[in-house]
C-alpha cells in the first residue's frame, strides 16, 4: 500500500485494501546462501609486508584484494602509526568478513574470507615468525 493511500485511509477518506495474510515463500536462492569455495594456501602463498608509515597500509590492502593472506610487522613502526595500521587491517577484515589474527606483539595476520590456513601452515607461520623469517616479504 503506498503512502498517500495509508494517509488517506488512516484519516477515514478511503477504505483500506484487502490486505492478503499469507507471506510469499522466499525464493530458493534466497533460502540457501552459497559459500565461496575455501581455498587452502600454504606459508608460499602469504605475503608479508613490514610497513614504516602508515602510507604503507596500501601495499597490505592490495595484497590482501588480490586474495592473499597478509602478514604484516609492525616492529618499525611509531606506535601511533601501528595502531593505525591496527585499525586499517580491522576494517579491511571486517568488510570483507575475512579474519585478523595477531601472531605476536607487533606481528599480524589478514587473511581473506575464501582463504583457510591449516593448522600446519598456521604453526610453520608462527615458527617463522619467531626466527625472524617473514616469507615472501613485499619492500615497503
Amino acid at each position: 500500500m503506498g503512502a498517500l493511500r495509508n494517509i488517506g485511509v488512516w484519516l477515514g477518506l478511503s477504505v483500506p485494501e484487502e490486505v492478503d495474510d499469507e507471506a510469499p515463500e522466499p525464493a530458493a536462492a534466497e533460502e540457501e546462501a552459497v559459500a565461496e569455495p575455501s581455498q587452502i594456501v600454504d606459508v608460499k602463498q602469504i605475503v608479508s609486508v613490514q610497513p614504516l608509515r602508515y602510507n604503507d597500509a596500501r601495499l597490505i590492502g592490495e595484497q590482501y584484494r588480490a586474495g592473499a593472506p597478509v602478514i604484516f610487522d609492525l616492529s618499525e613502526m611509531s606506535t601511533a602509526d601501528a595502531k593505525r595500521i591496527i585499525d586499517f587491517g580491522a576494517g579491511l577484515v571486517f568488510g570483507t568478513e575475512g579474519s585478523m589474527e595477531r601472531i605476536t606483539k607487533n606481528v599480524f595476520l589478514v587473511t581473506p574470507p575464501s582463504v583457510v590456513l591449516d593448522d600446519d601452515t598456521h604453526q610453520d607461520l608462527i615458527e617463522s615468525v619467531h626466527t625472524g623469517e617473514l616469507p615472501n616479504l613485499v619492500e615497503a
